[in-house]
C-alpha cells in the first residue's frame, strides 16, 4: 500500500473537488478547490496528485503546493498542468501546518 498523506484526519480539516480537462496535445489539467471546513489558517498545504491506470497502478505522483494556504472556512483553488492520460486520478492533501494565533 502507498502512502497518500503525511497528516492523517485531514480529511475532517479539508473538502477536496476536482475535474480533469484535455488540453491540445494529450497532456491532462488536473483543477480544483480546497476547503477549509474549520477555522484557522492552513499554511503550507501541499497536495498528492496521483495518476492510476486501468489496472488501479499508480503511473504518476506529484506534490503540488497551495500558495498563500487556506484561511478557515475558506477555498483556494488549484490547478496542476501536464499530466499523462490516465483511467483515474485521486488527490489527497500531502501535510499542512496550522497558524497559531
Amino acid at each position: 500500500m502507498s502512502v497518500t498523506t503525511l497528516t492523517e484526519g485531514w480529511e475532517r480539516r479539508f473538502k477536496l473537488e476536482w475535474t480533469v480537462g484535455a488540453p491540445s496535445g494529450g497532456a491532462r489539467t488536473l483543477s480544483g478547490s480546497i476547503t477549509s471546513q474549520q477555522g484557522g489558517h492552513a499554511e503550507f498545504v501541499r497536495l498528492l496528485v496521483q495518476a492510476l491506470d486501468d489496472a488501479g497502478t499508480v503511473v504518476e505522483r506529484r506534490i503540488w503546493a497551495i500558495p498563500g494556504g487556506v484561511g478557515g472556512g475558506q477555498r483556494a483553488y488549484f490547478e496542476v498542468p501536464d499530466l499523462p492520460l490516465a483511467a483515474e486520478y485521486r488527490v489527497f492533501v500531502w501535510d499542512y501546518s496550522l497558524t497559531q494565533s
